[in-house]
Parts: C-alpha cells; sequence; structure tokens
C-alpha cells in the first residue's frame, strides 16, 4: 500500500480525487502485469487456476470444499491440496485465521480482472 500512496502523492500537491486513486491502481496493475504475466508461465495450470480462484473469492476457508472446487473447476481434492502447497511455498498465497488468500494485493485484483486468459 506504501507503493500506491507514493505513487499518488507522486501525481497531484493539492487534494487527491477518487479518479486520481483510480488512475493509480490501474497503473500499478499495468506496471506489473508482465510480472504477473511471467508467473502464469512458471506455474502449473491447476496452480494458477487455484490462485485465480483465490483471488476470486478474496479469502476462502473451504479451499477444499467440493462447492470451491467444482465453481472453480479445479479437479480433485489431491490436485487443489498439492497446488495449495505450492502457491503456499513459493509465497503466494497466505493462511490466516480467515482462511487463504493471494499475498499481493495488486496480483489478487490483476487476476480479479480476468487474466487467467493469459494462461498459455
Amino acid at each position: 500500500m506504501q507503493y500506491a500512496f507514493n505513487k499518488l502523492f507522486s501525481i497531484t500537491e493539492t487534494v487527491v480525487s477518487d479518479q486520481d486513486i483510480t488512475n493509480v491502481k490501474l497503473t500499478i496493475l499495468e506496471e506489473n502485469a508482465p510480472v504477473y504475466y511471467s508467473w502464469s508461465q512458471l506455474l502449473t495450470k491447476v496452480q494458477w487456476d487455484l490462485l485465480t480462484a483465490i483471488a476470486a473469492e478474496g479469502i476462502i476457508s473451504e479451499v477444499y470444499s467440493n462447492f470451491f472446487i467444482t465453481k472453480h473447476r479445479l479437479g480433485s481434492t489431491s490436485t487443489v491440496r498439492t497446488a495449495l502447497r505450492a502457491l503456499l511455498s513459493r509465497e503466494l498465497v497466505y493462511e490466516s485465521q480467515a482462511g487463504y488468500q493471494v499475498y499481493d494485493v495488486f496480483l489478487s485484483r490483476w487476476l480479479e480482472r480476468g487474466s487467467e486468459n493469459f494462461y498459455t
């Protein structure tokens, strides 16, 4: 978030508008898109799909539930377990008391915007 505030205050010296905030968010997503895209190339399809599903949910406590797995077409529970373990070890996802969520809030927003189409 510090990065967002630094960018925000670098573009304006007066009152910050809602449009300024929106523009900074979009700029950050665009700047990071090449990095996020490269991550899609380093992860398996199942890992990428799980990361995208977690981002879509925001926070998911029942990552092994049939509802979540079916909703996001993730395959079997064991496949999800293996993919989640990999995402946790790469620190792309973390577990809190509330559940699992994407570590990088900007990556999460980028994924929410439909980046699943970037996986090849």
